[in-house]
């Protein structure tokens, strides 16, 4: 016949190494779920839904805009993402960032034409293209994602 205290500590030890077992699983999940949620975030970011993580996994980099220049196609507070394309891979129409003249504030323009002297820029909100001509020493680089706020 088996003592009460042989069962009882039997029952202990069993229940020990069951709650262990259980406290191993929950670890193992939490760890699991750390690393799902870090890939949905890795892939959503980079296919683009995620505005700052995509510019950054591409190269690319990423301004706020906070003149009204642009509006309609670029809203105050939109994030925009730009990346370094050739000066001679412009073309009309294109966004382009460059550093105005003198104080090398960053503006955002489209290209309306381009000439022998740079491109002739404008806001789409301005009623005239900008006074200057962008060359490549200006350049920054082209708009390549526009993030507007809701």
């Amino acid at each position: 016949m088996v003592s009460r205290d042989c069962r009882c500590s039997y029952l202990m030890h069993t229940r020990e190494r069951y709650n262990n077992w259980i406290s191993m699983k929950r670890k193992h999940l939490v760890a699991v779920a750390v690393v799902v949620v870090l890939l949905v975030i890795a892939v959503w970011g980079y296919f683009g839904s995620i505005p700052y993580i995509s510019p950054l996994m591409h190269g690319q980099k990423f301004l706020r805009v906070v003149g009204p220049s642009m509006q309609p196609t670029i809203r105050v507070g939109a994030t925009v993402s730009y990346e370094q394309v050739p000066f001679s891979q412009l073309k009309v129409d294109d966004i382009i960032v460059f550093k105005r003249t003198g104080d090398n504030m960053l503006i955002l323009a489209r290209i309306t034409h381009i000439l022998a002297e740079g491109l002739e820029t404008k806001g789409d909100n301005n009623p005239s293209p900008y006074p200057y001509n962008i060359t490549a020493t200006e350049y920054v680089g082209k708009i390549v994602r526009i993030d507007n706020p809701p």
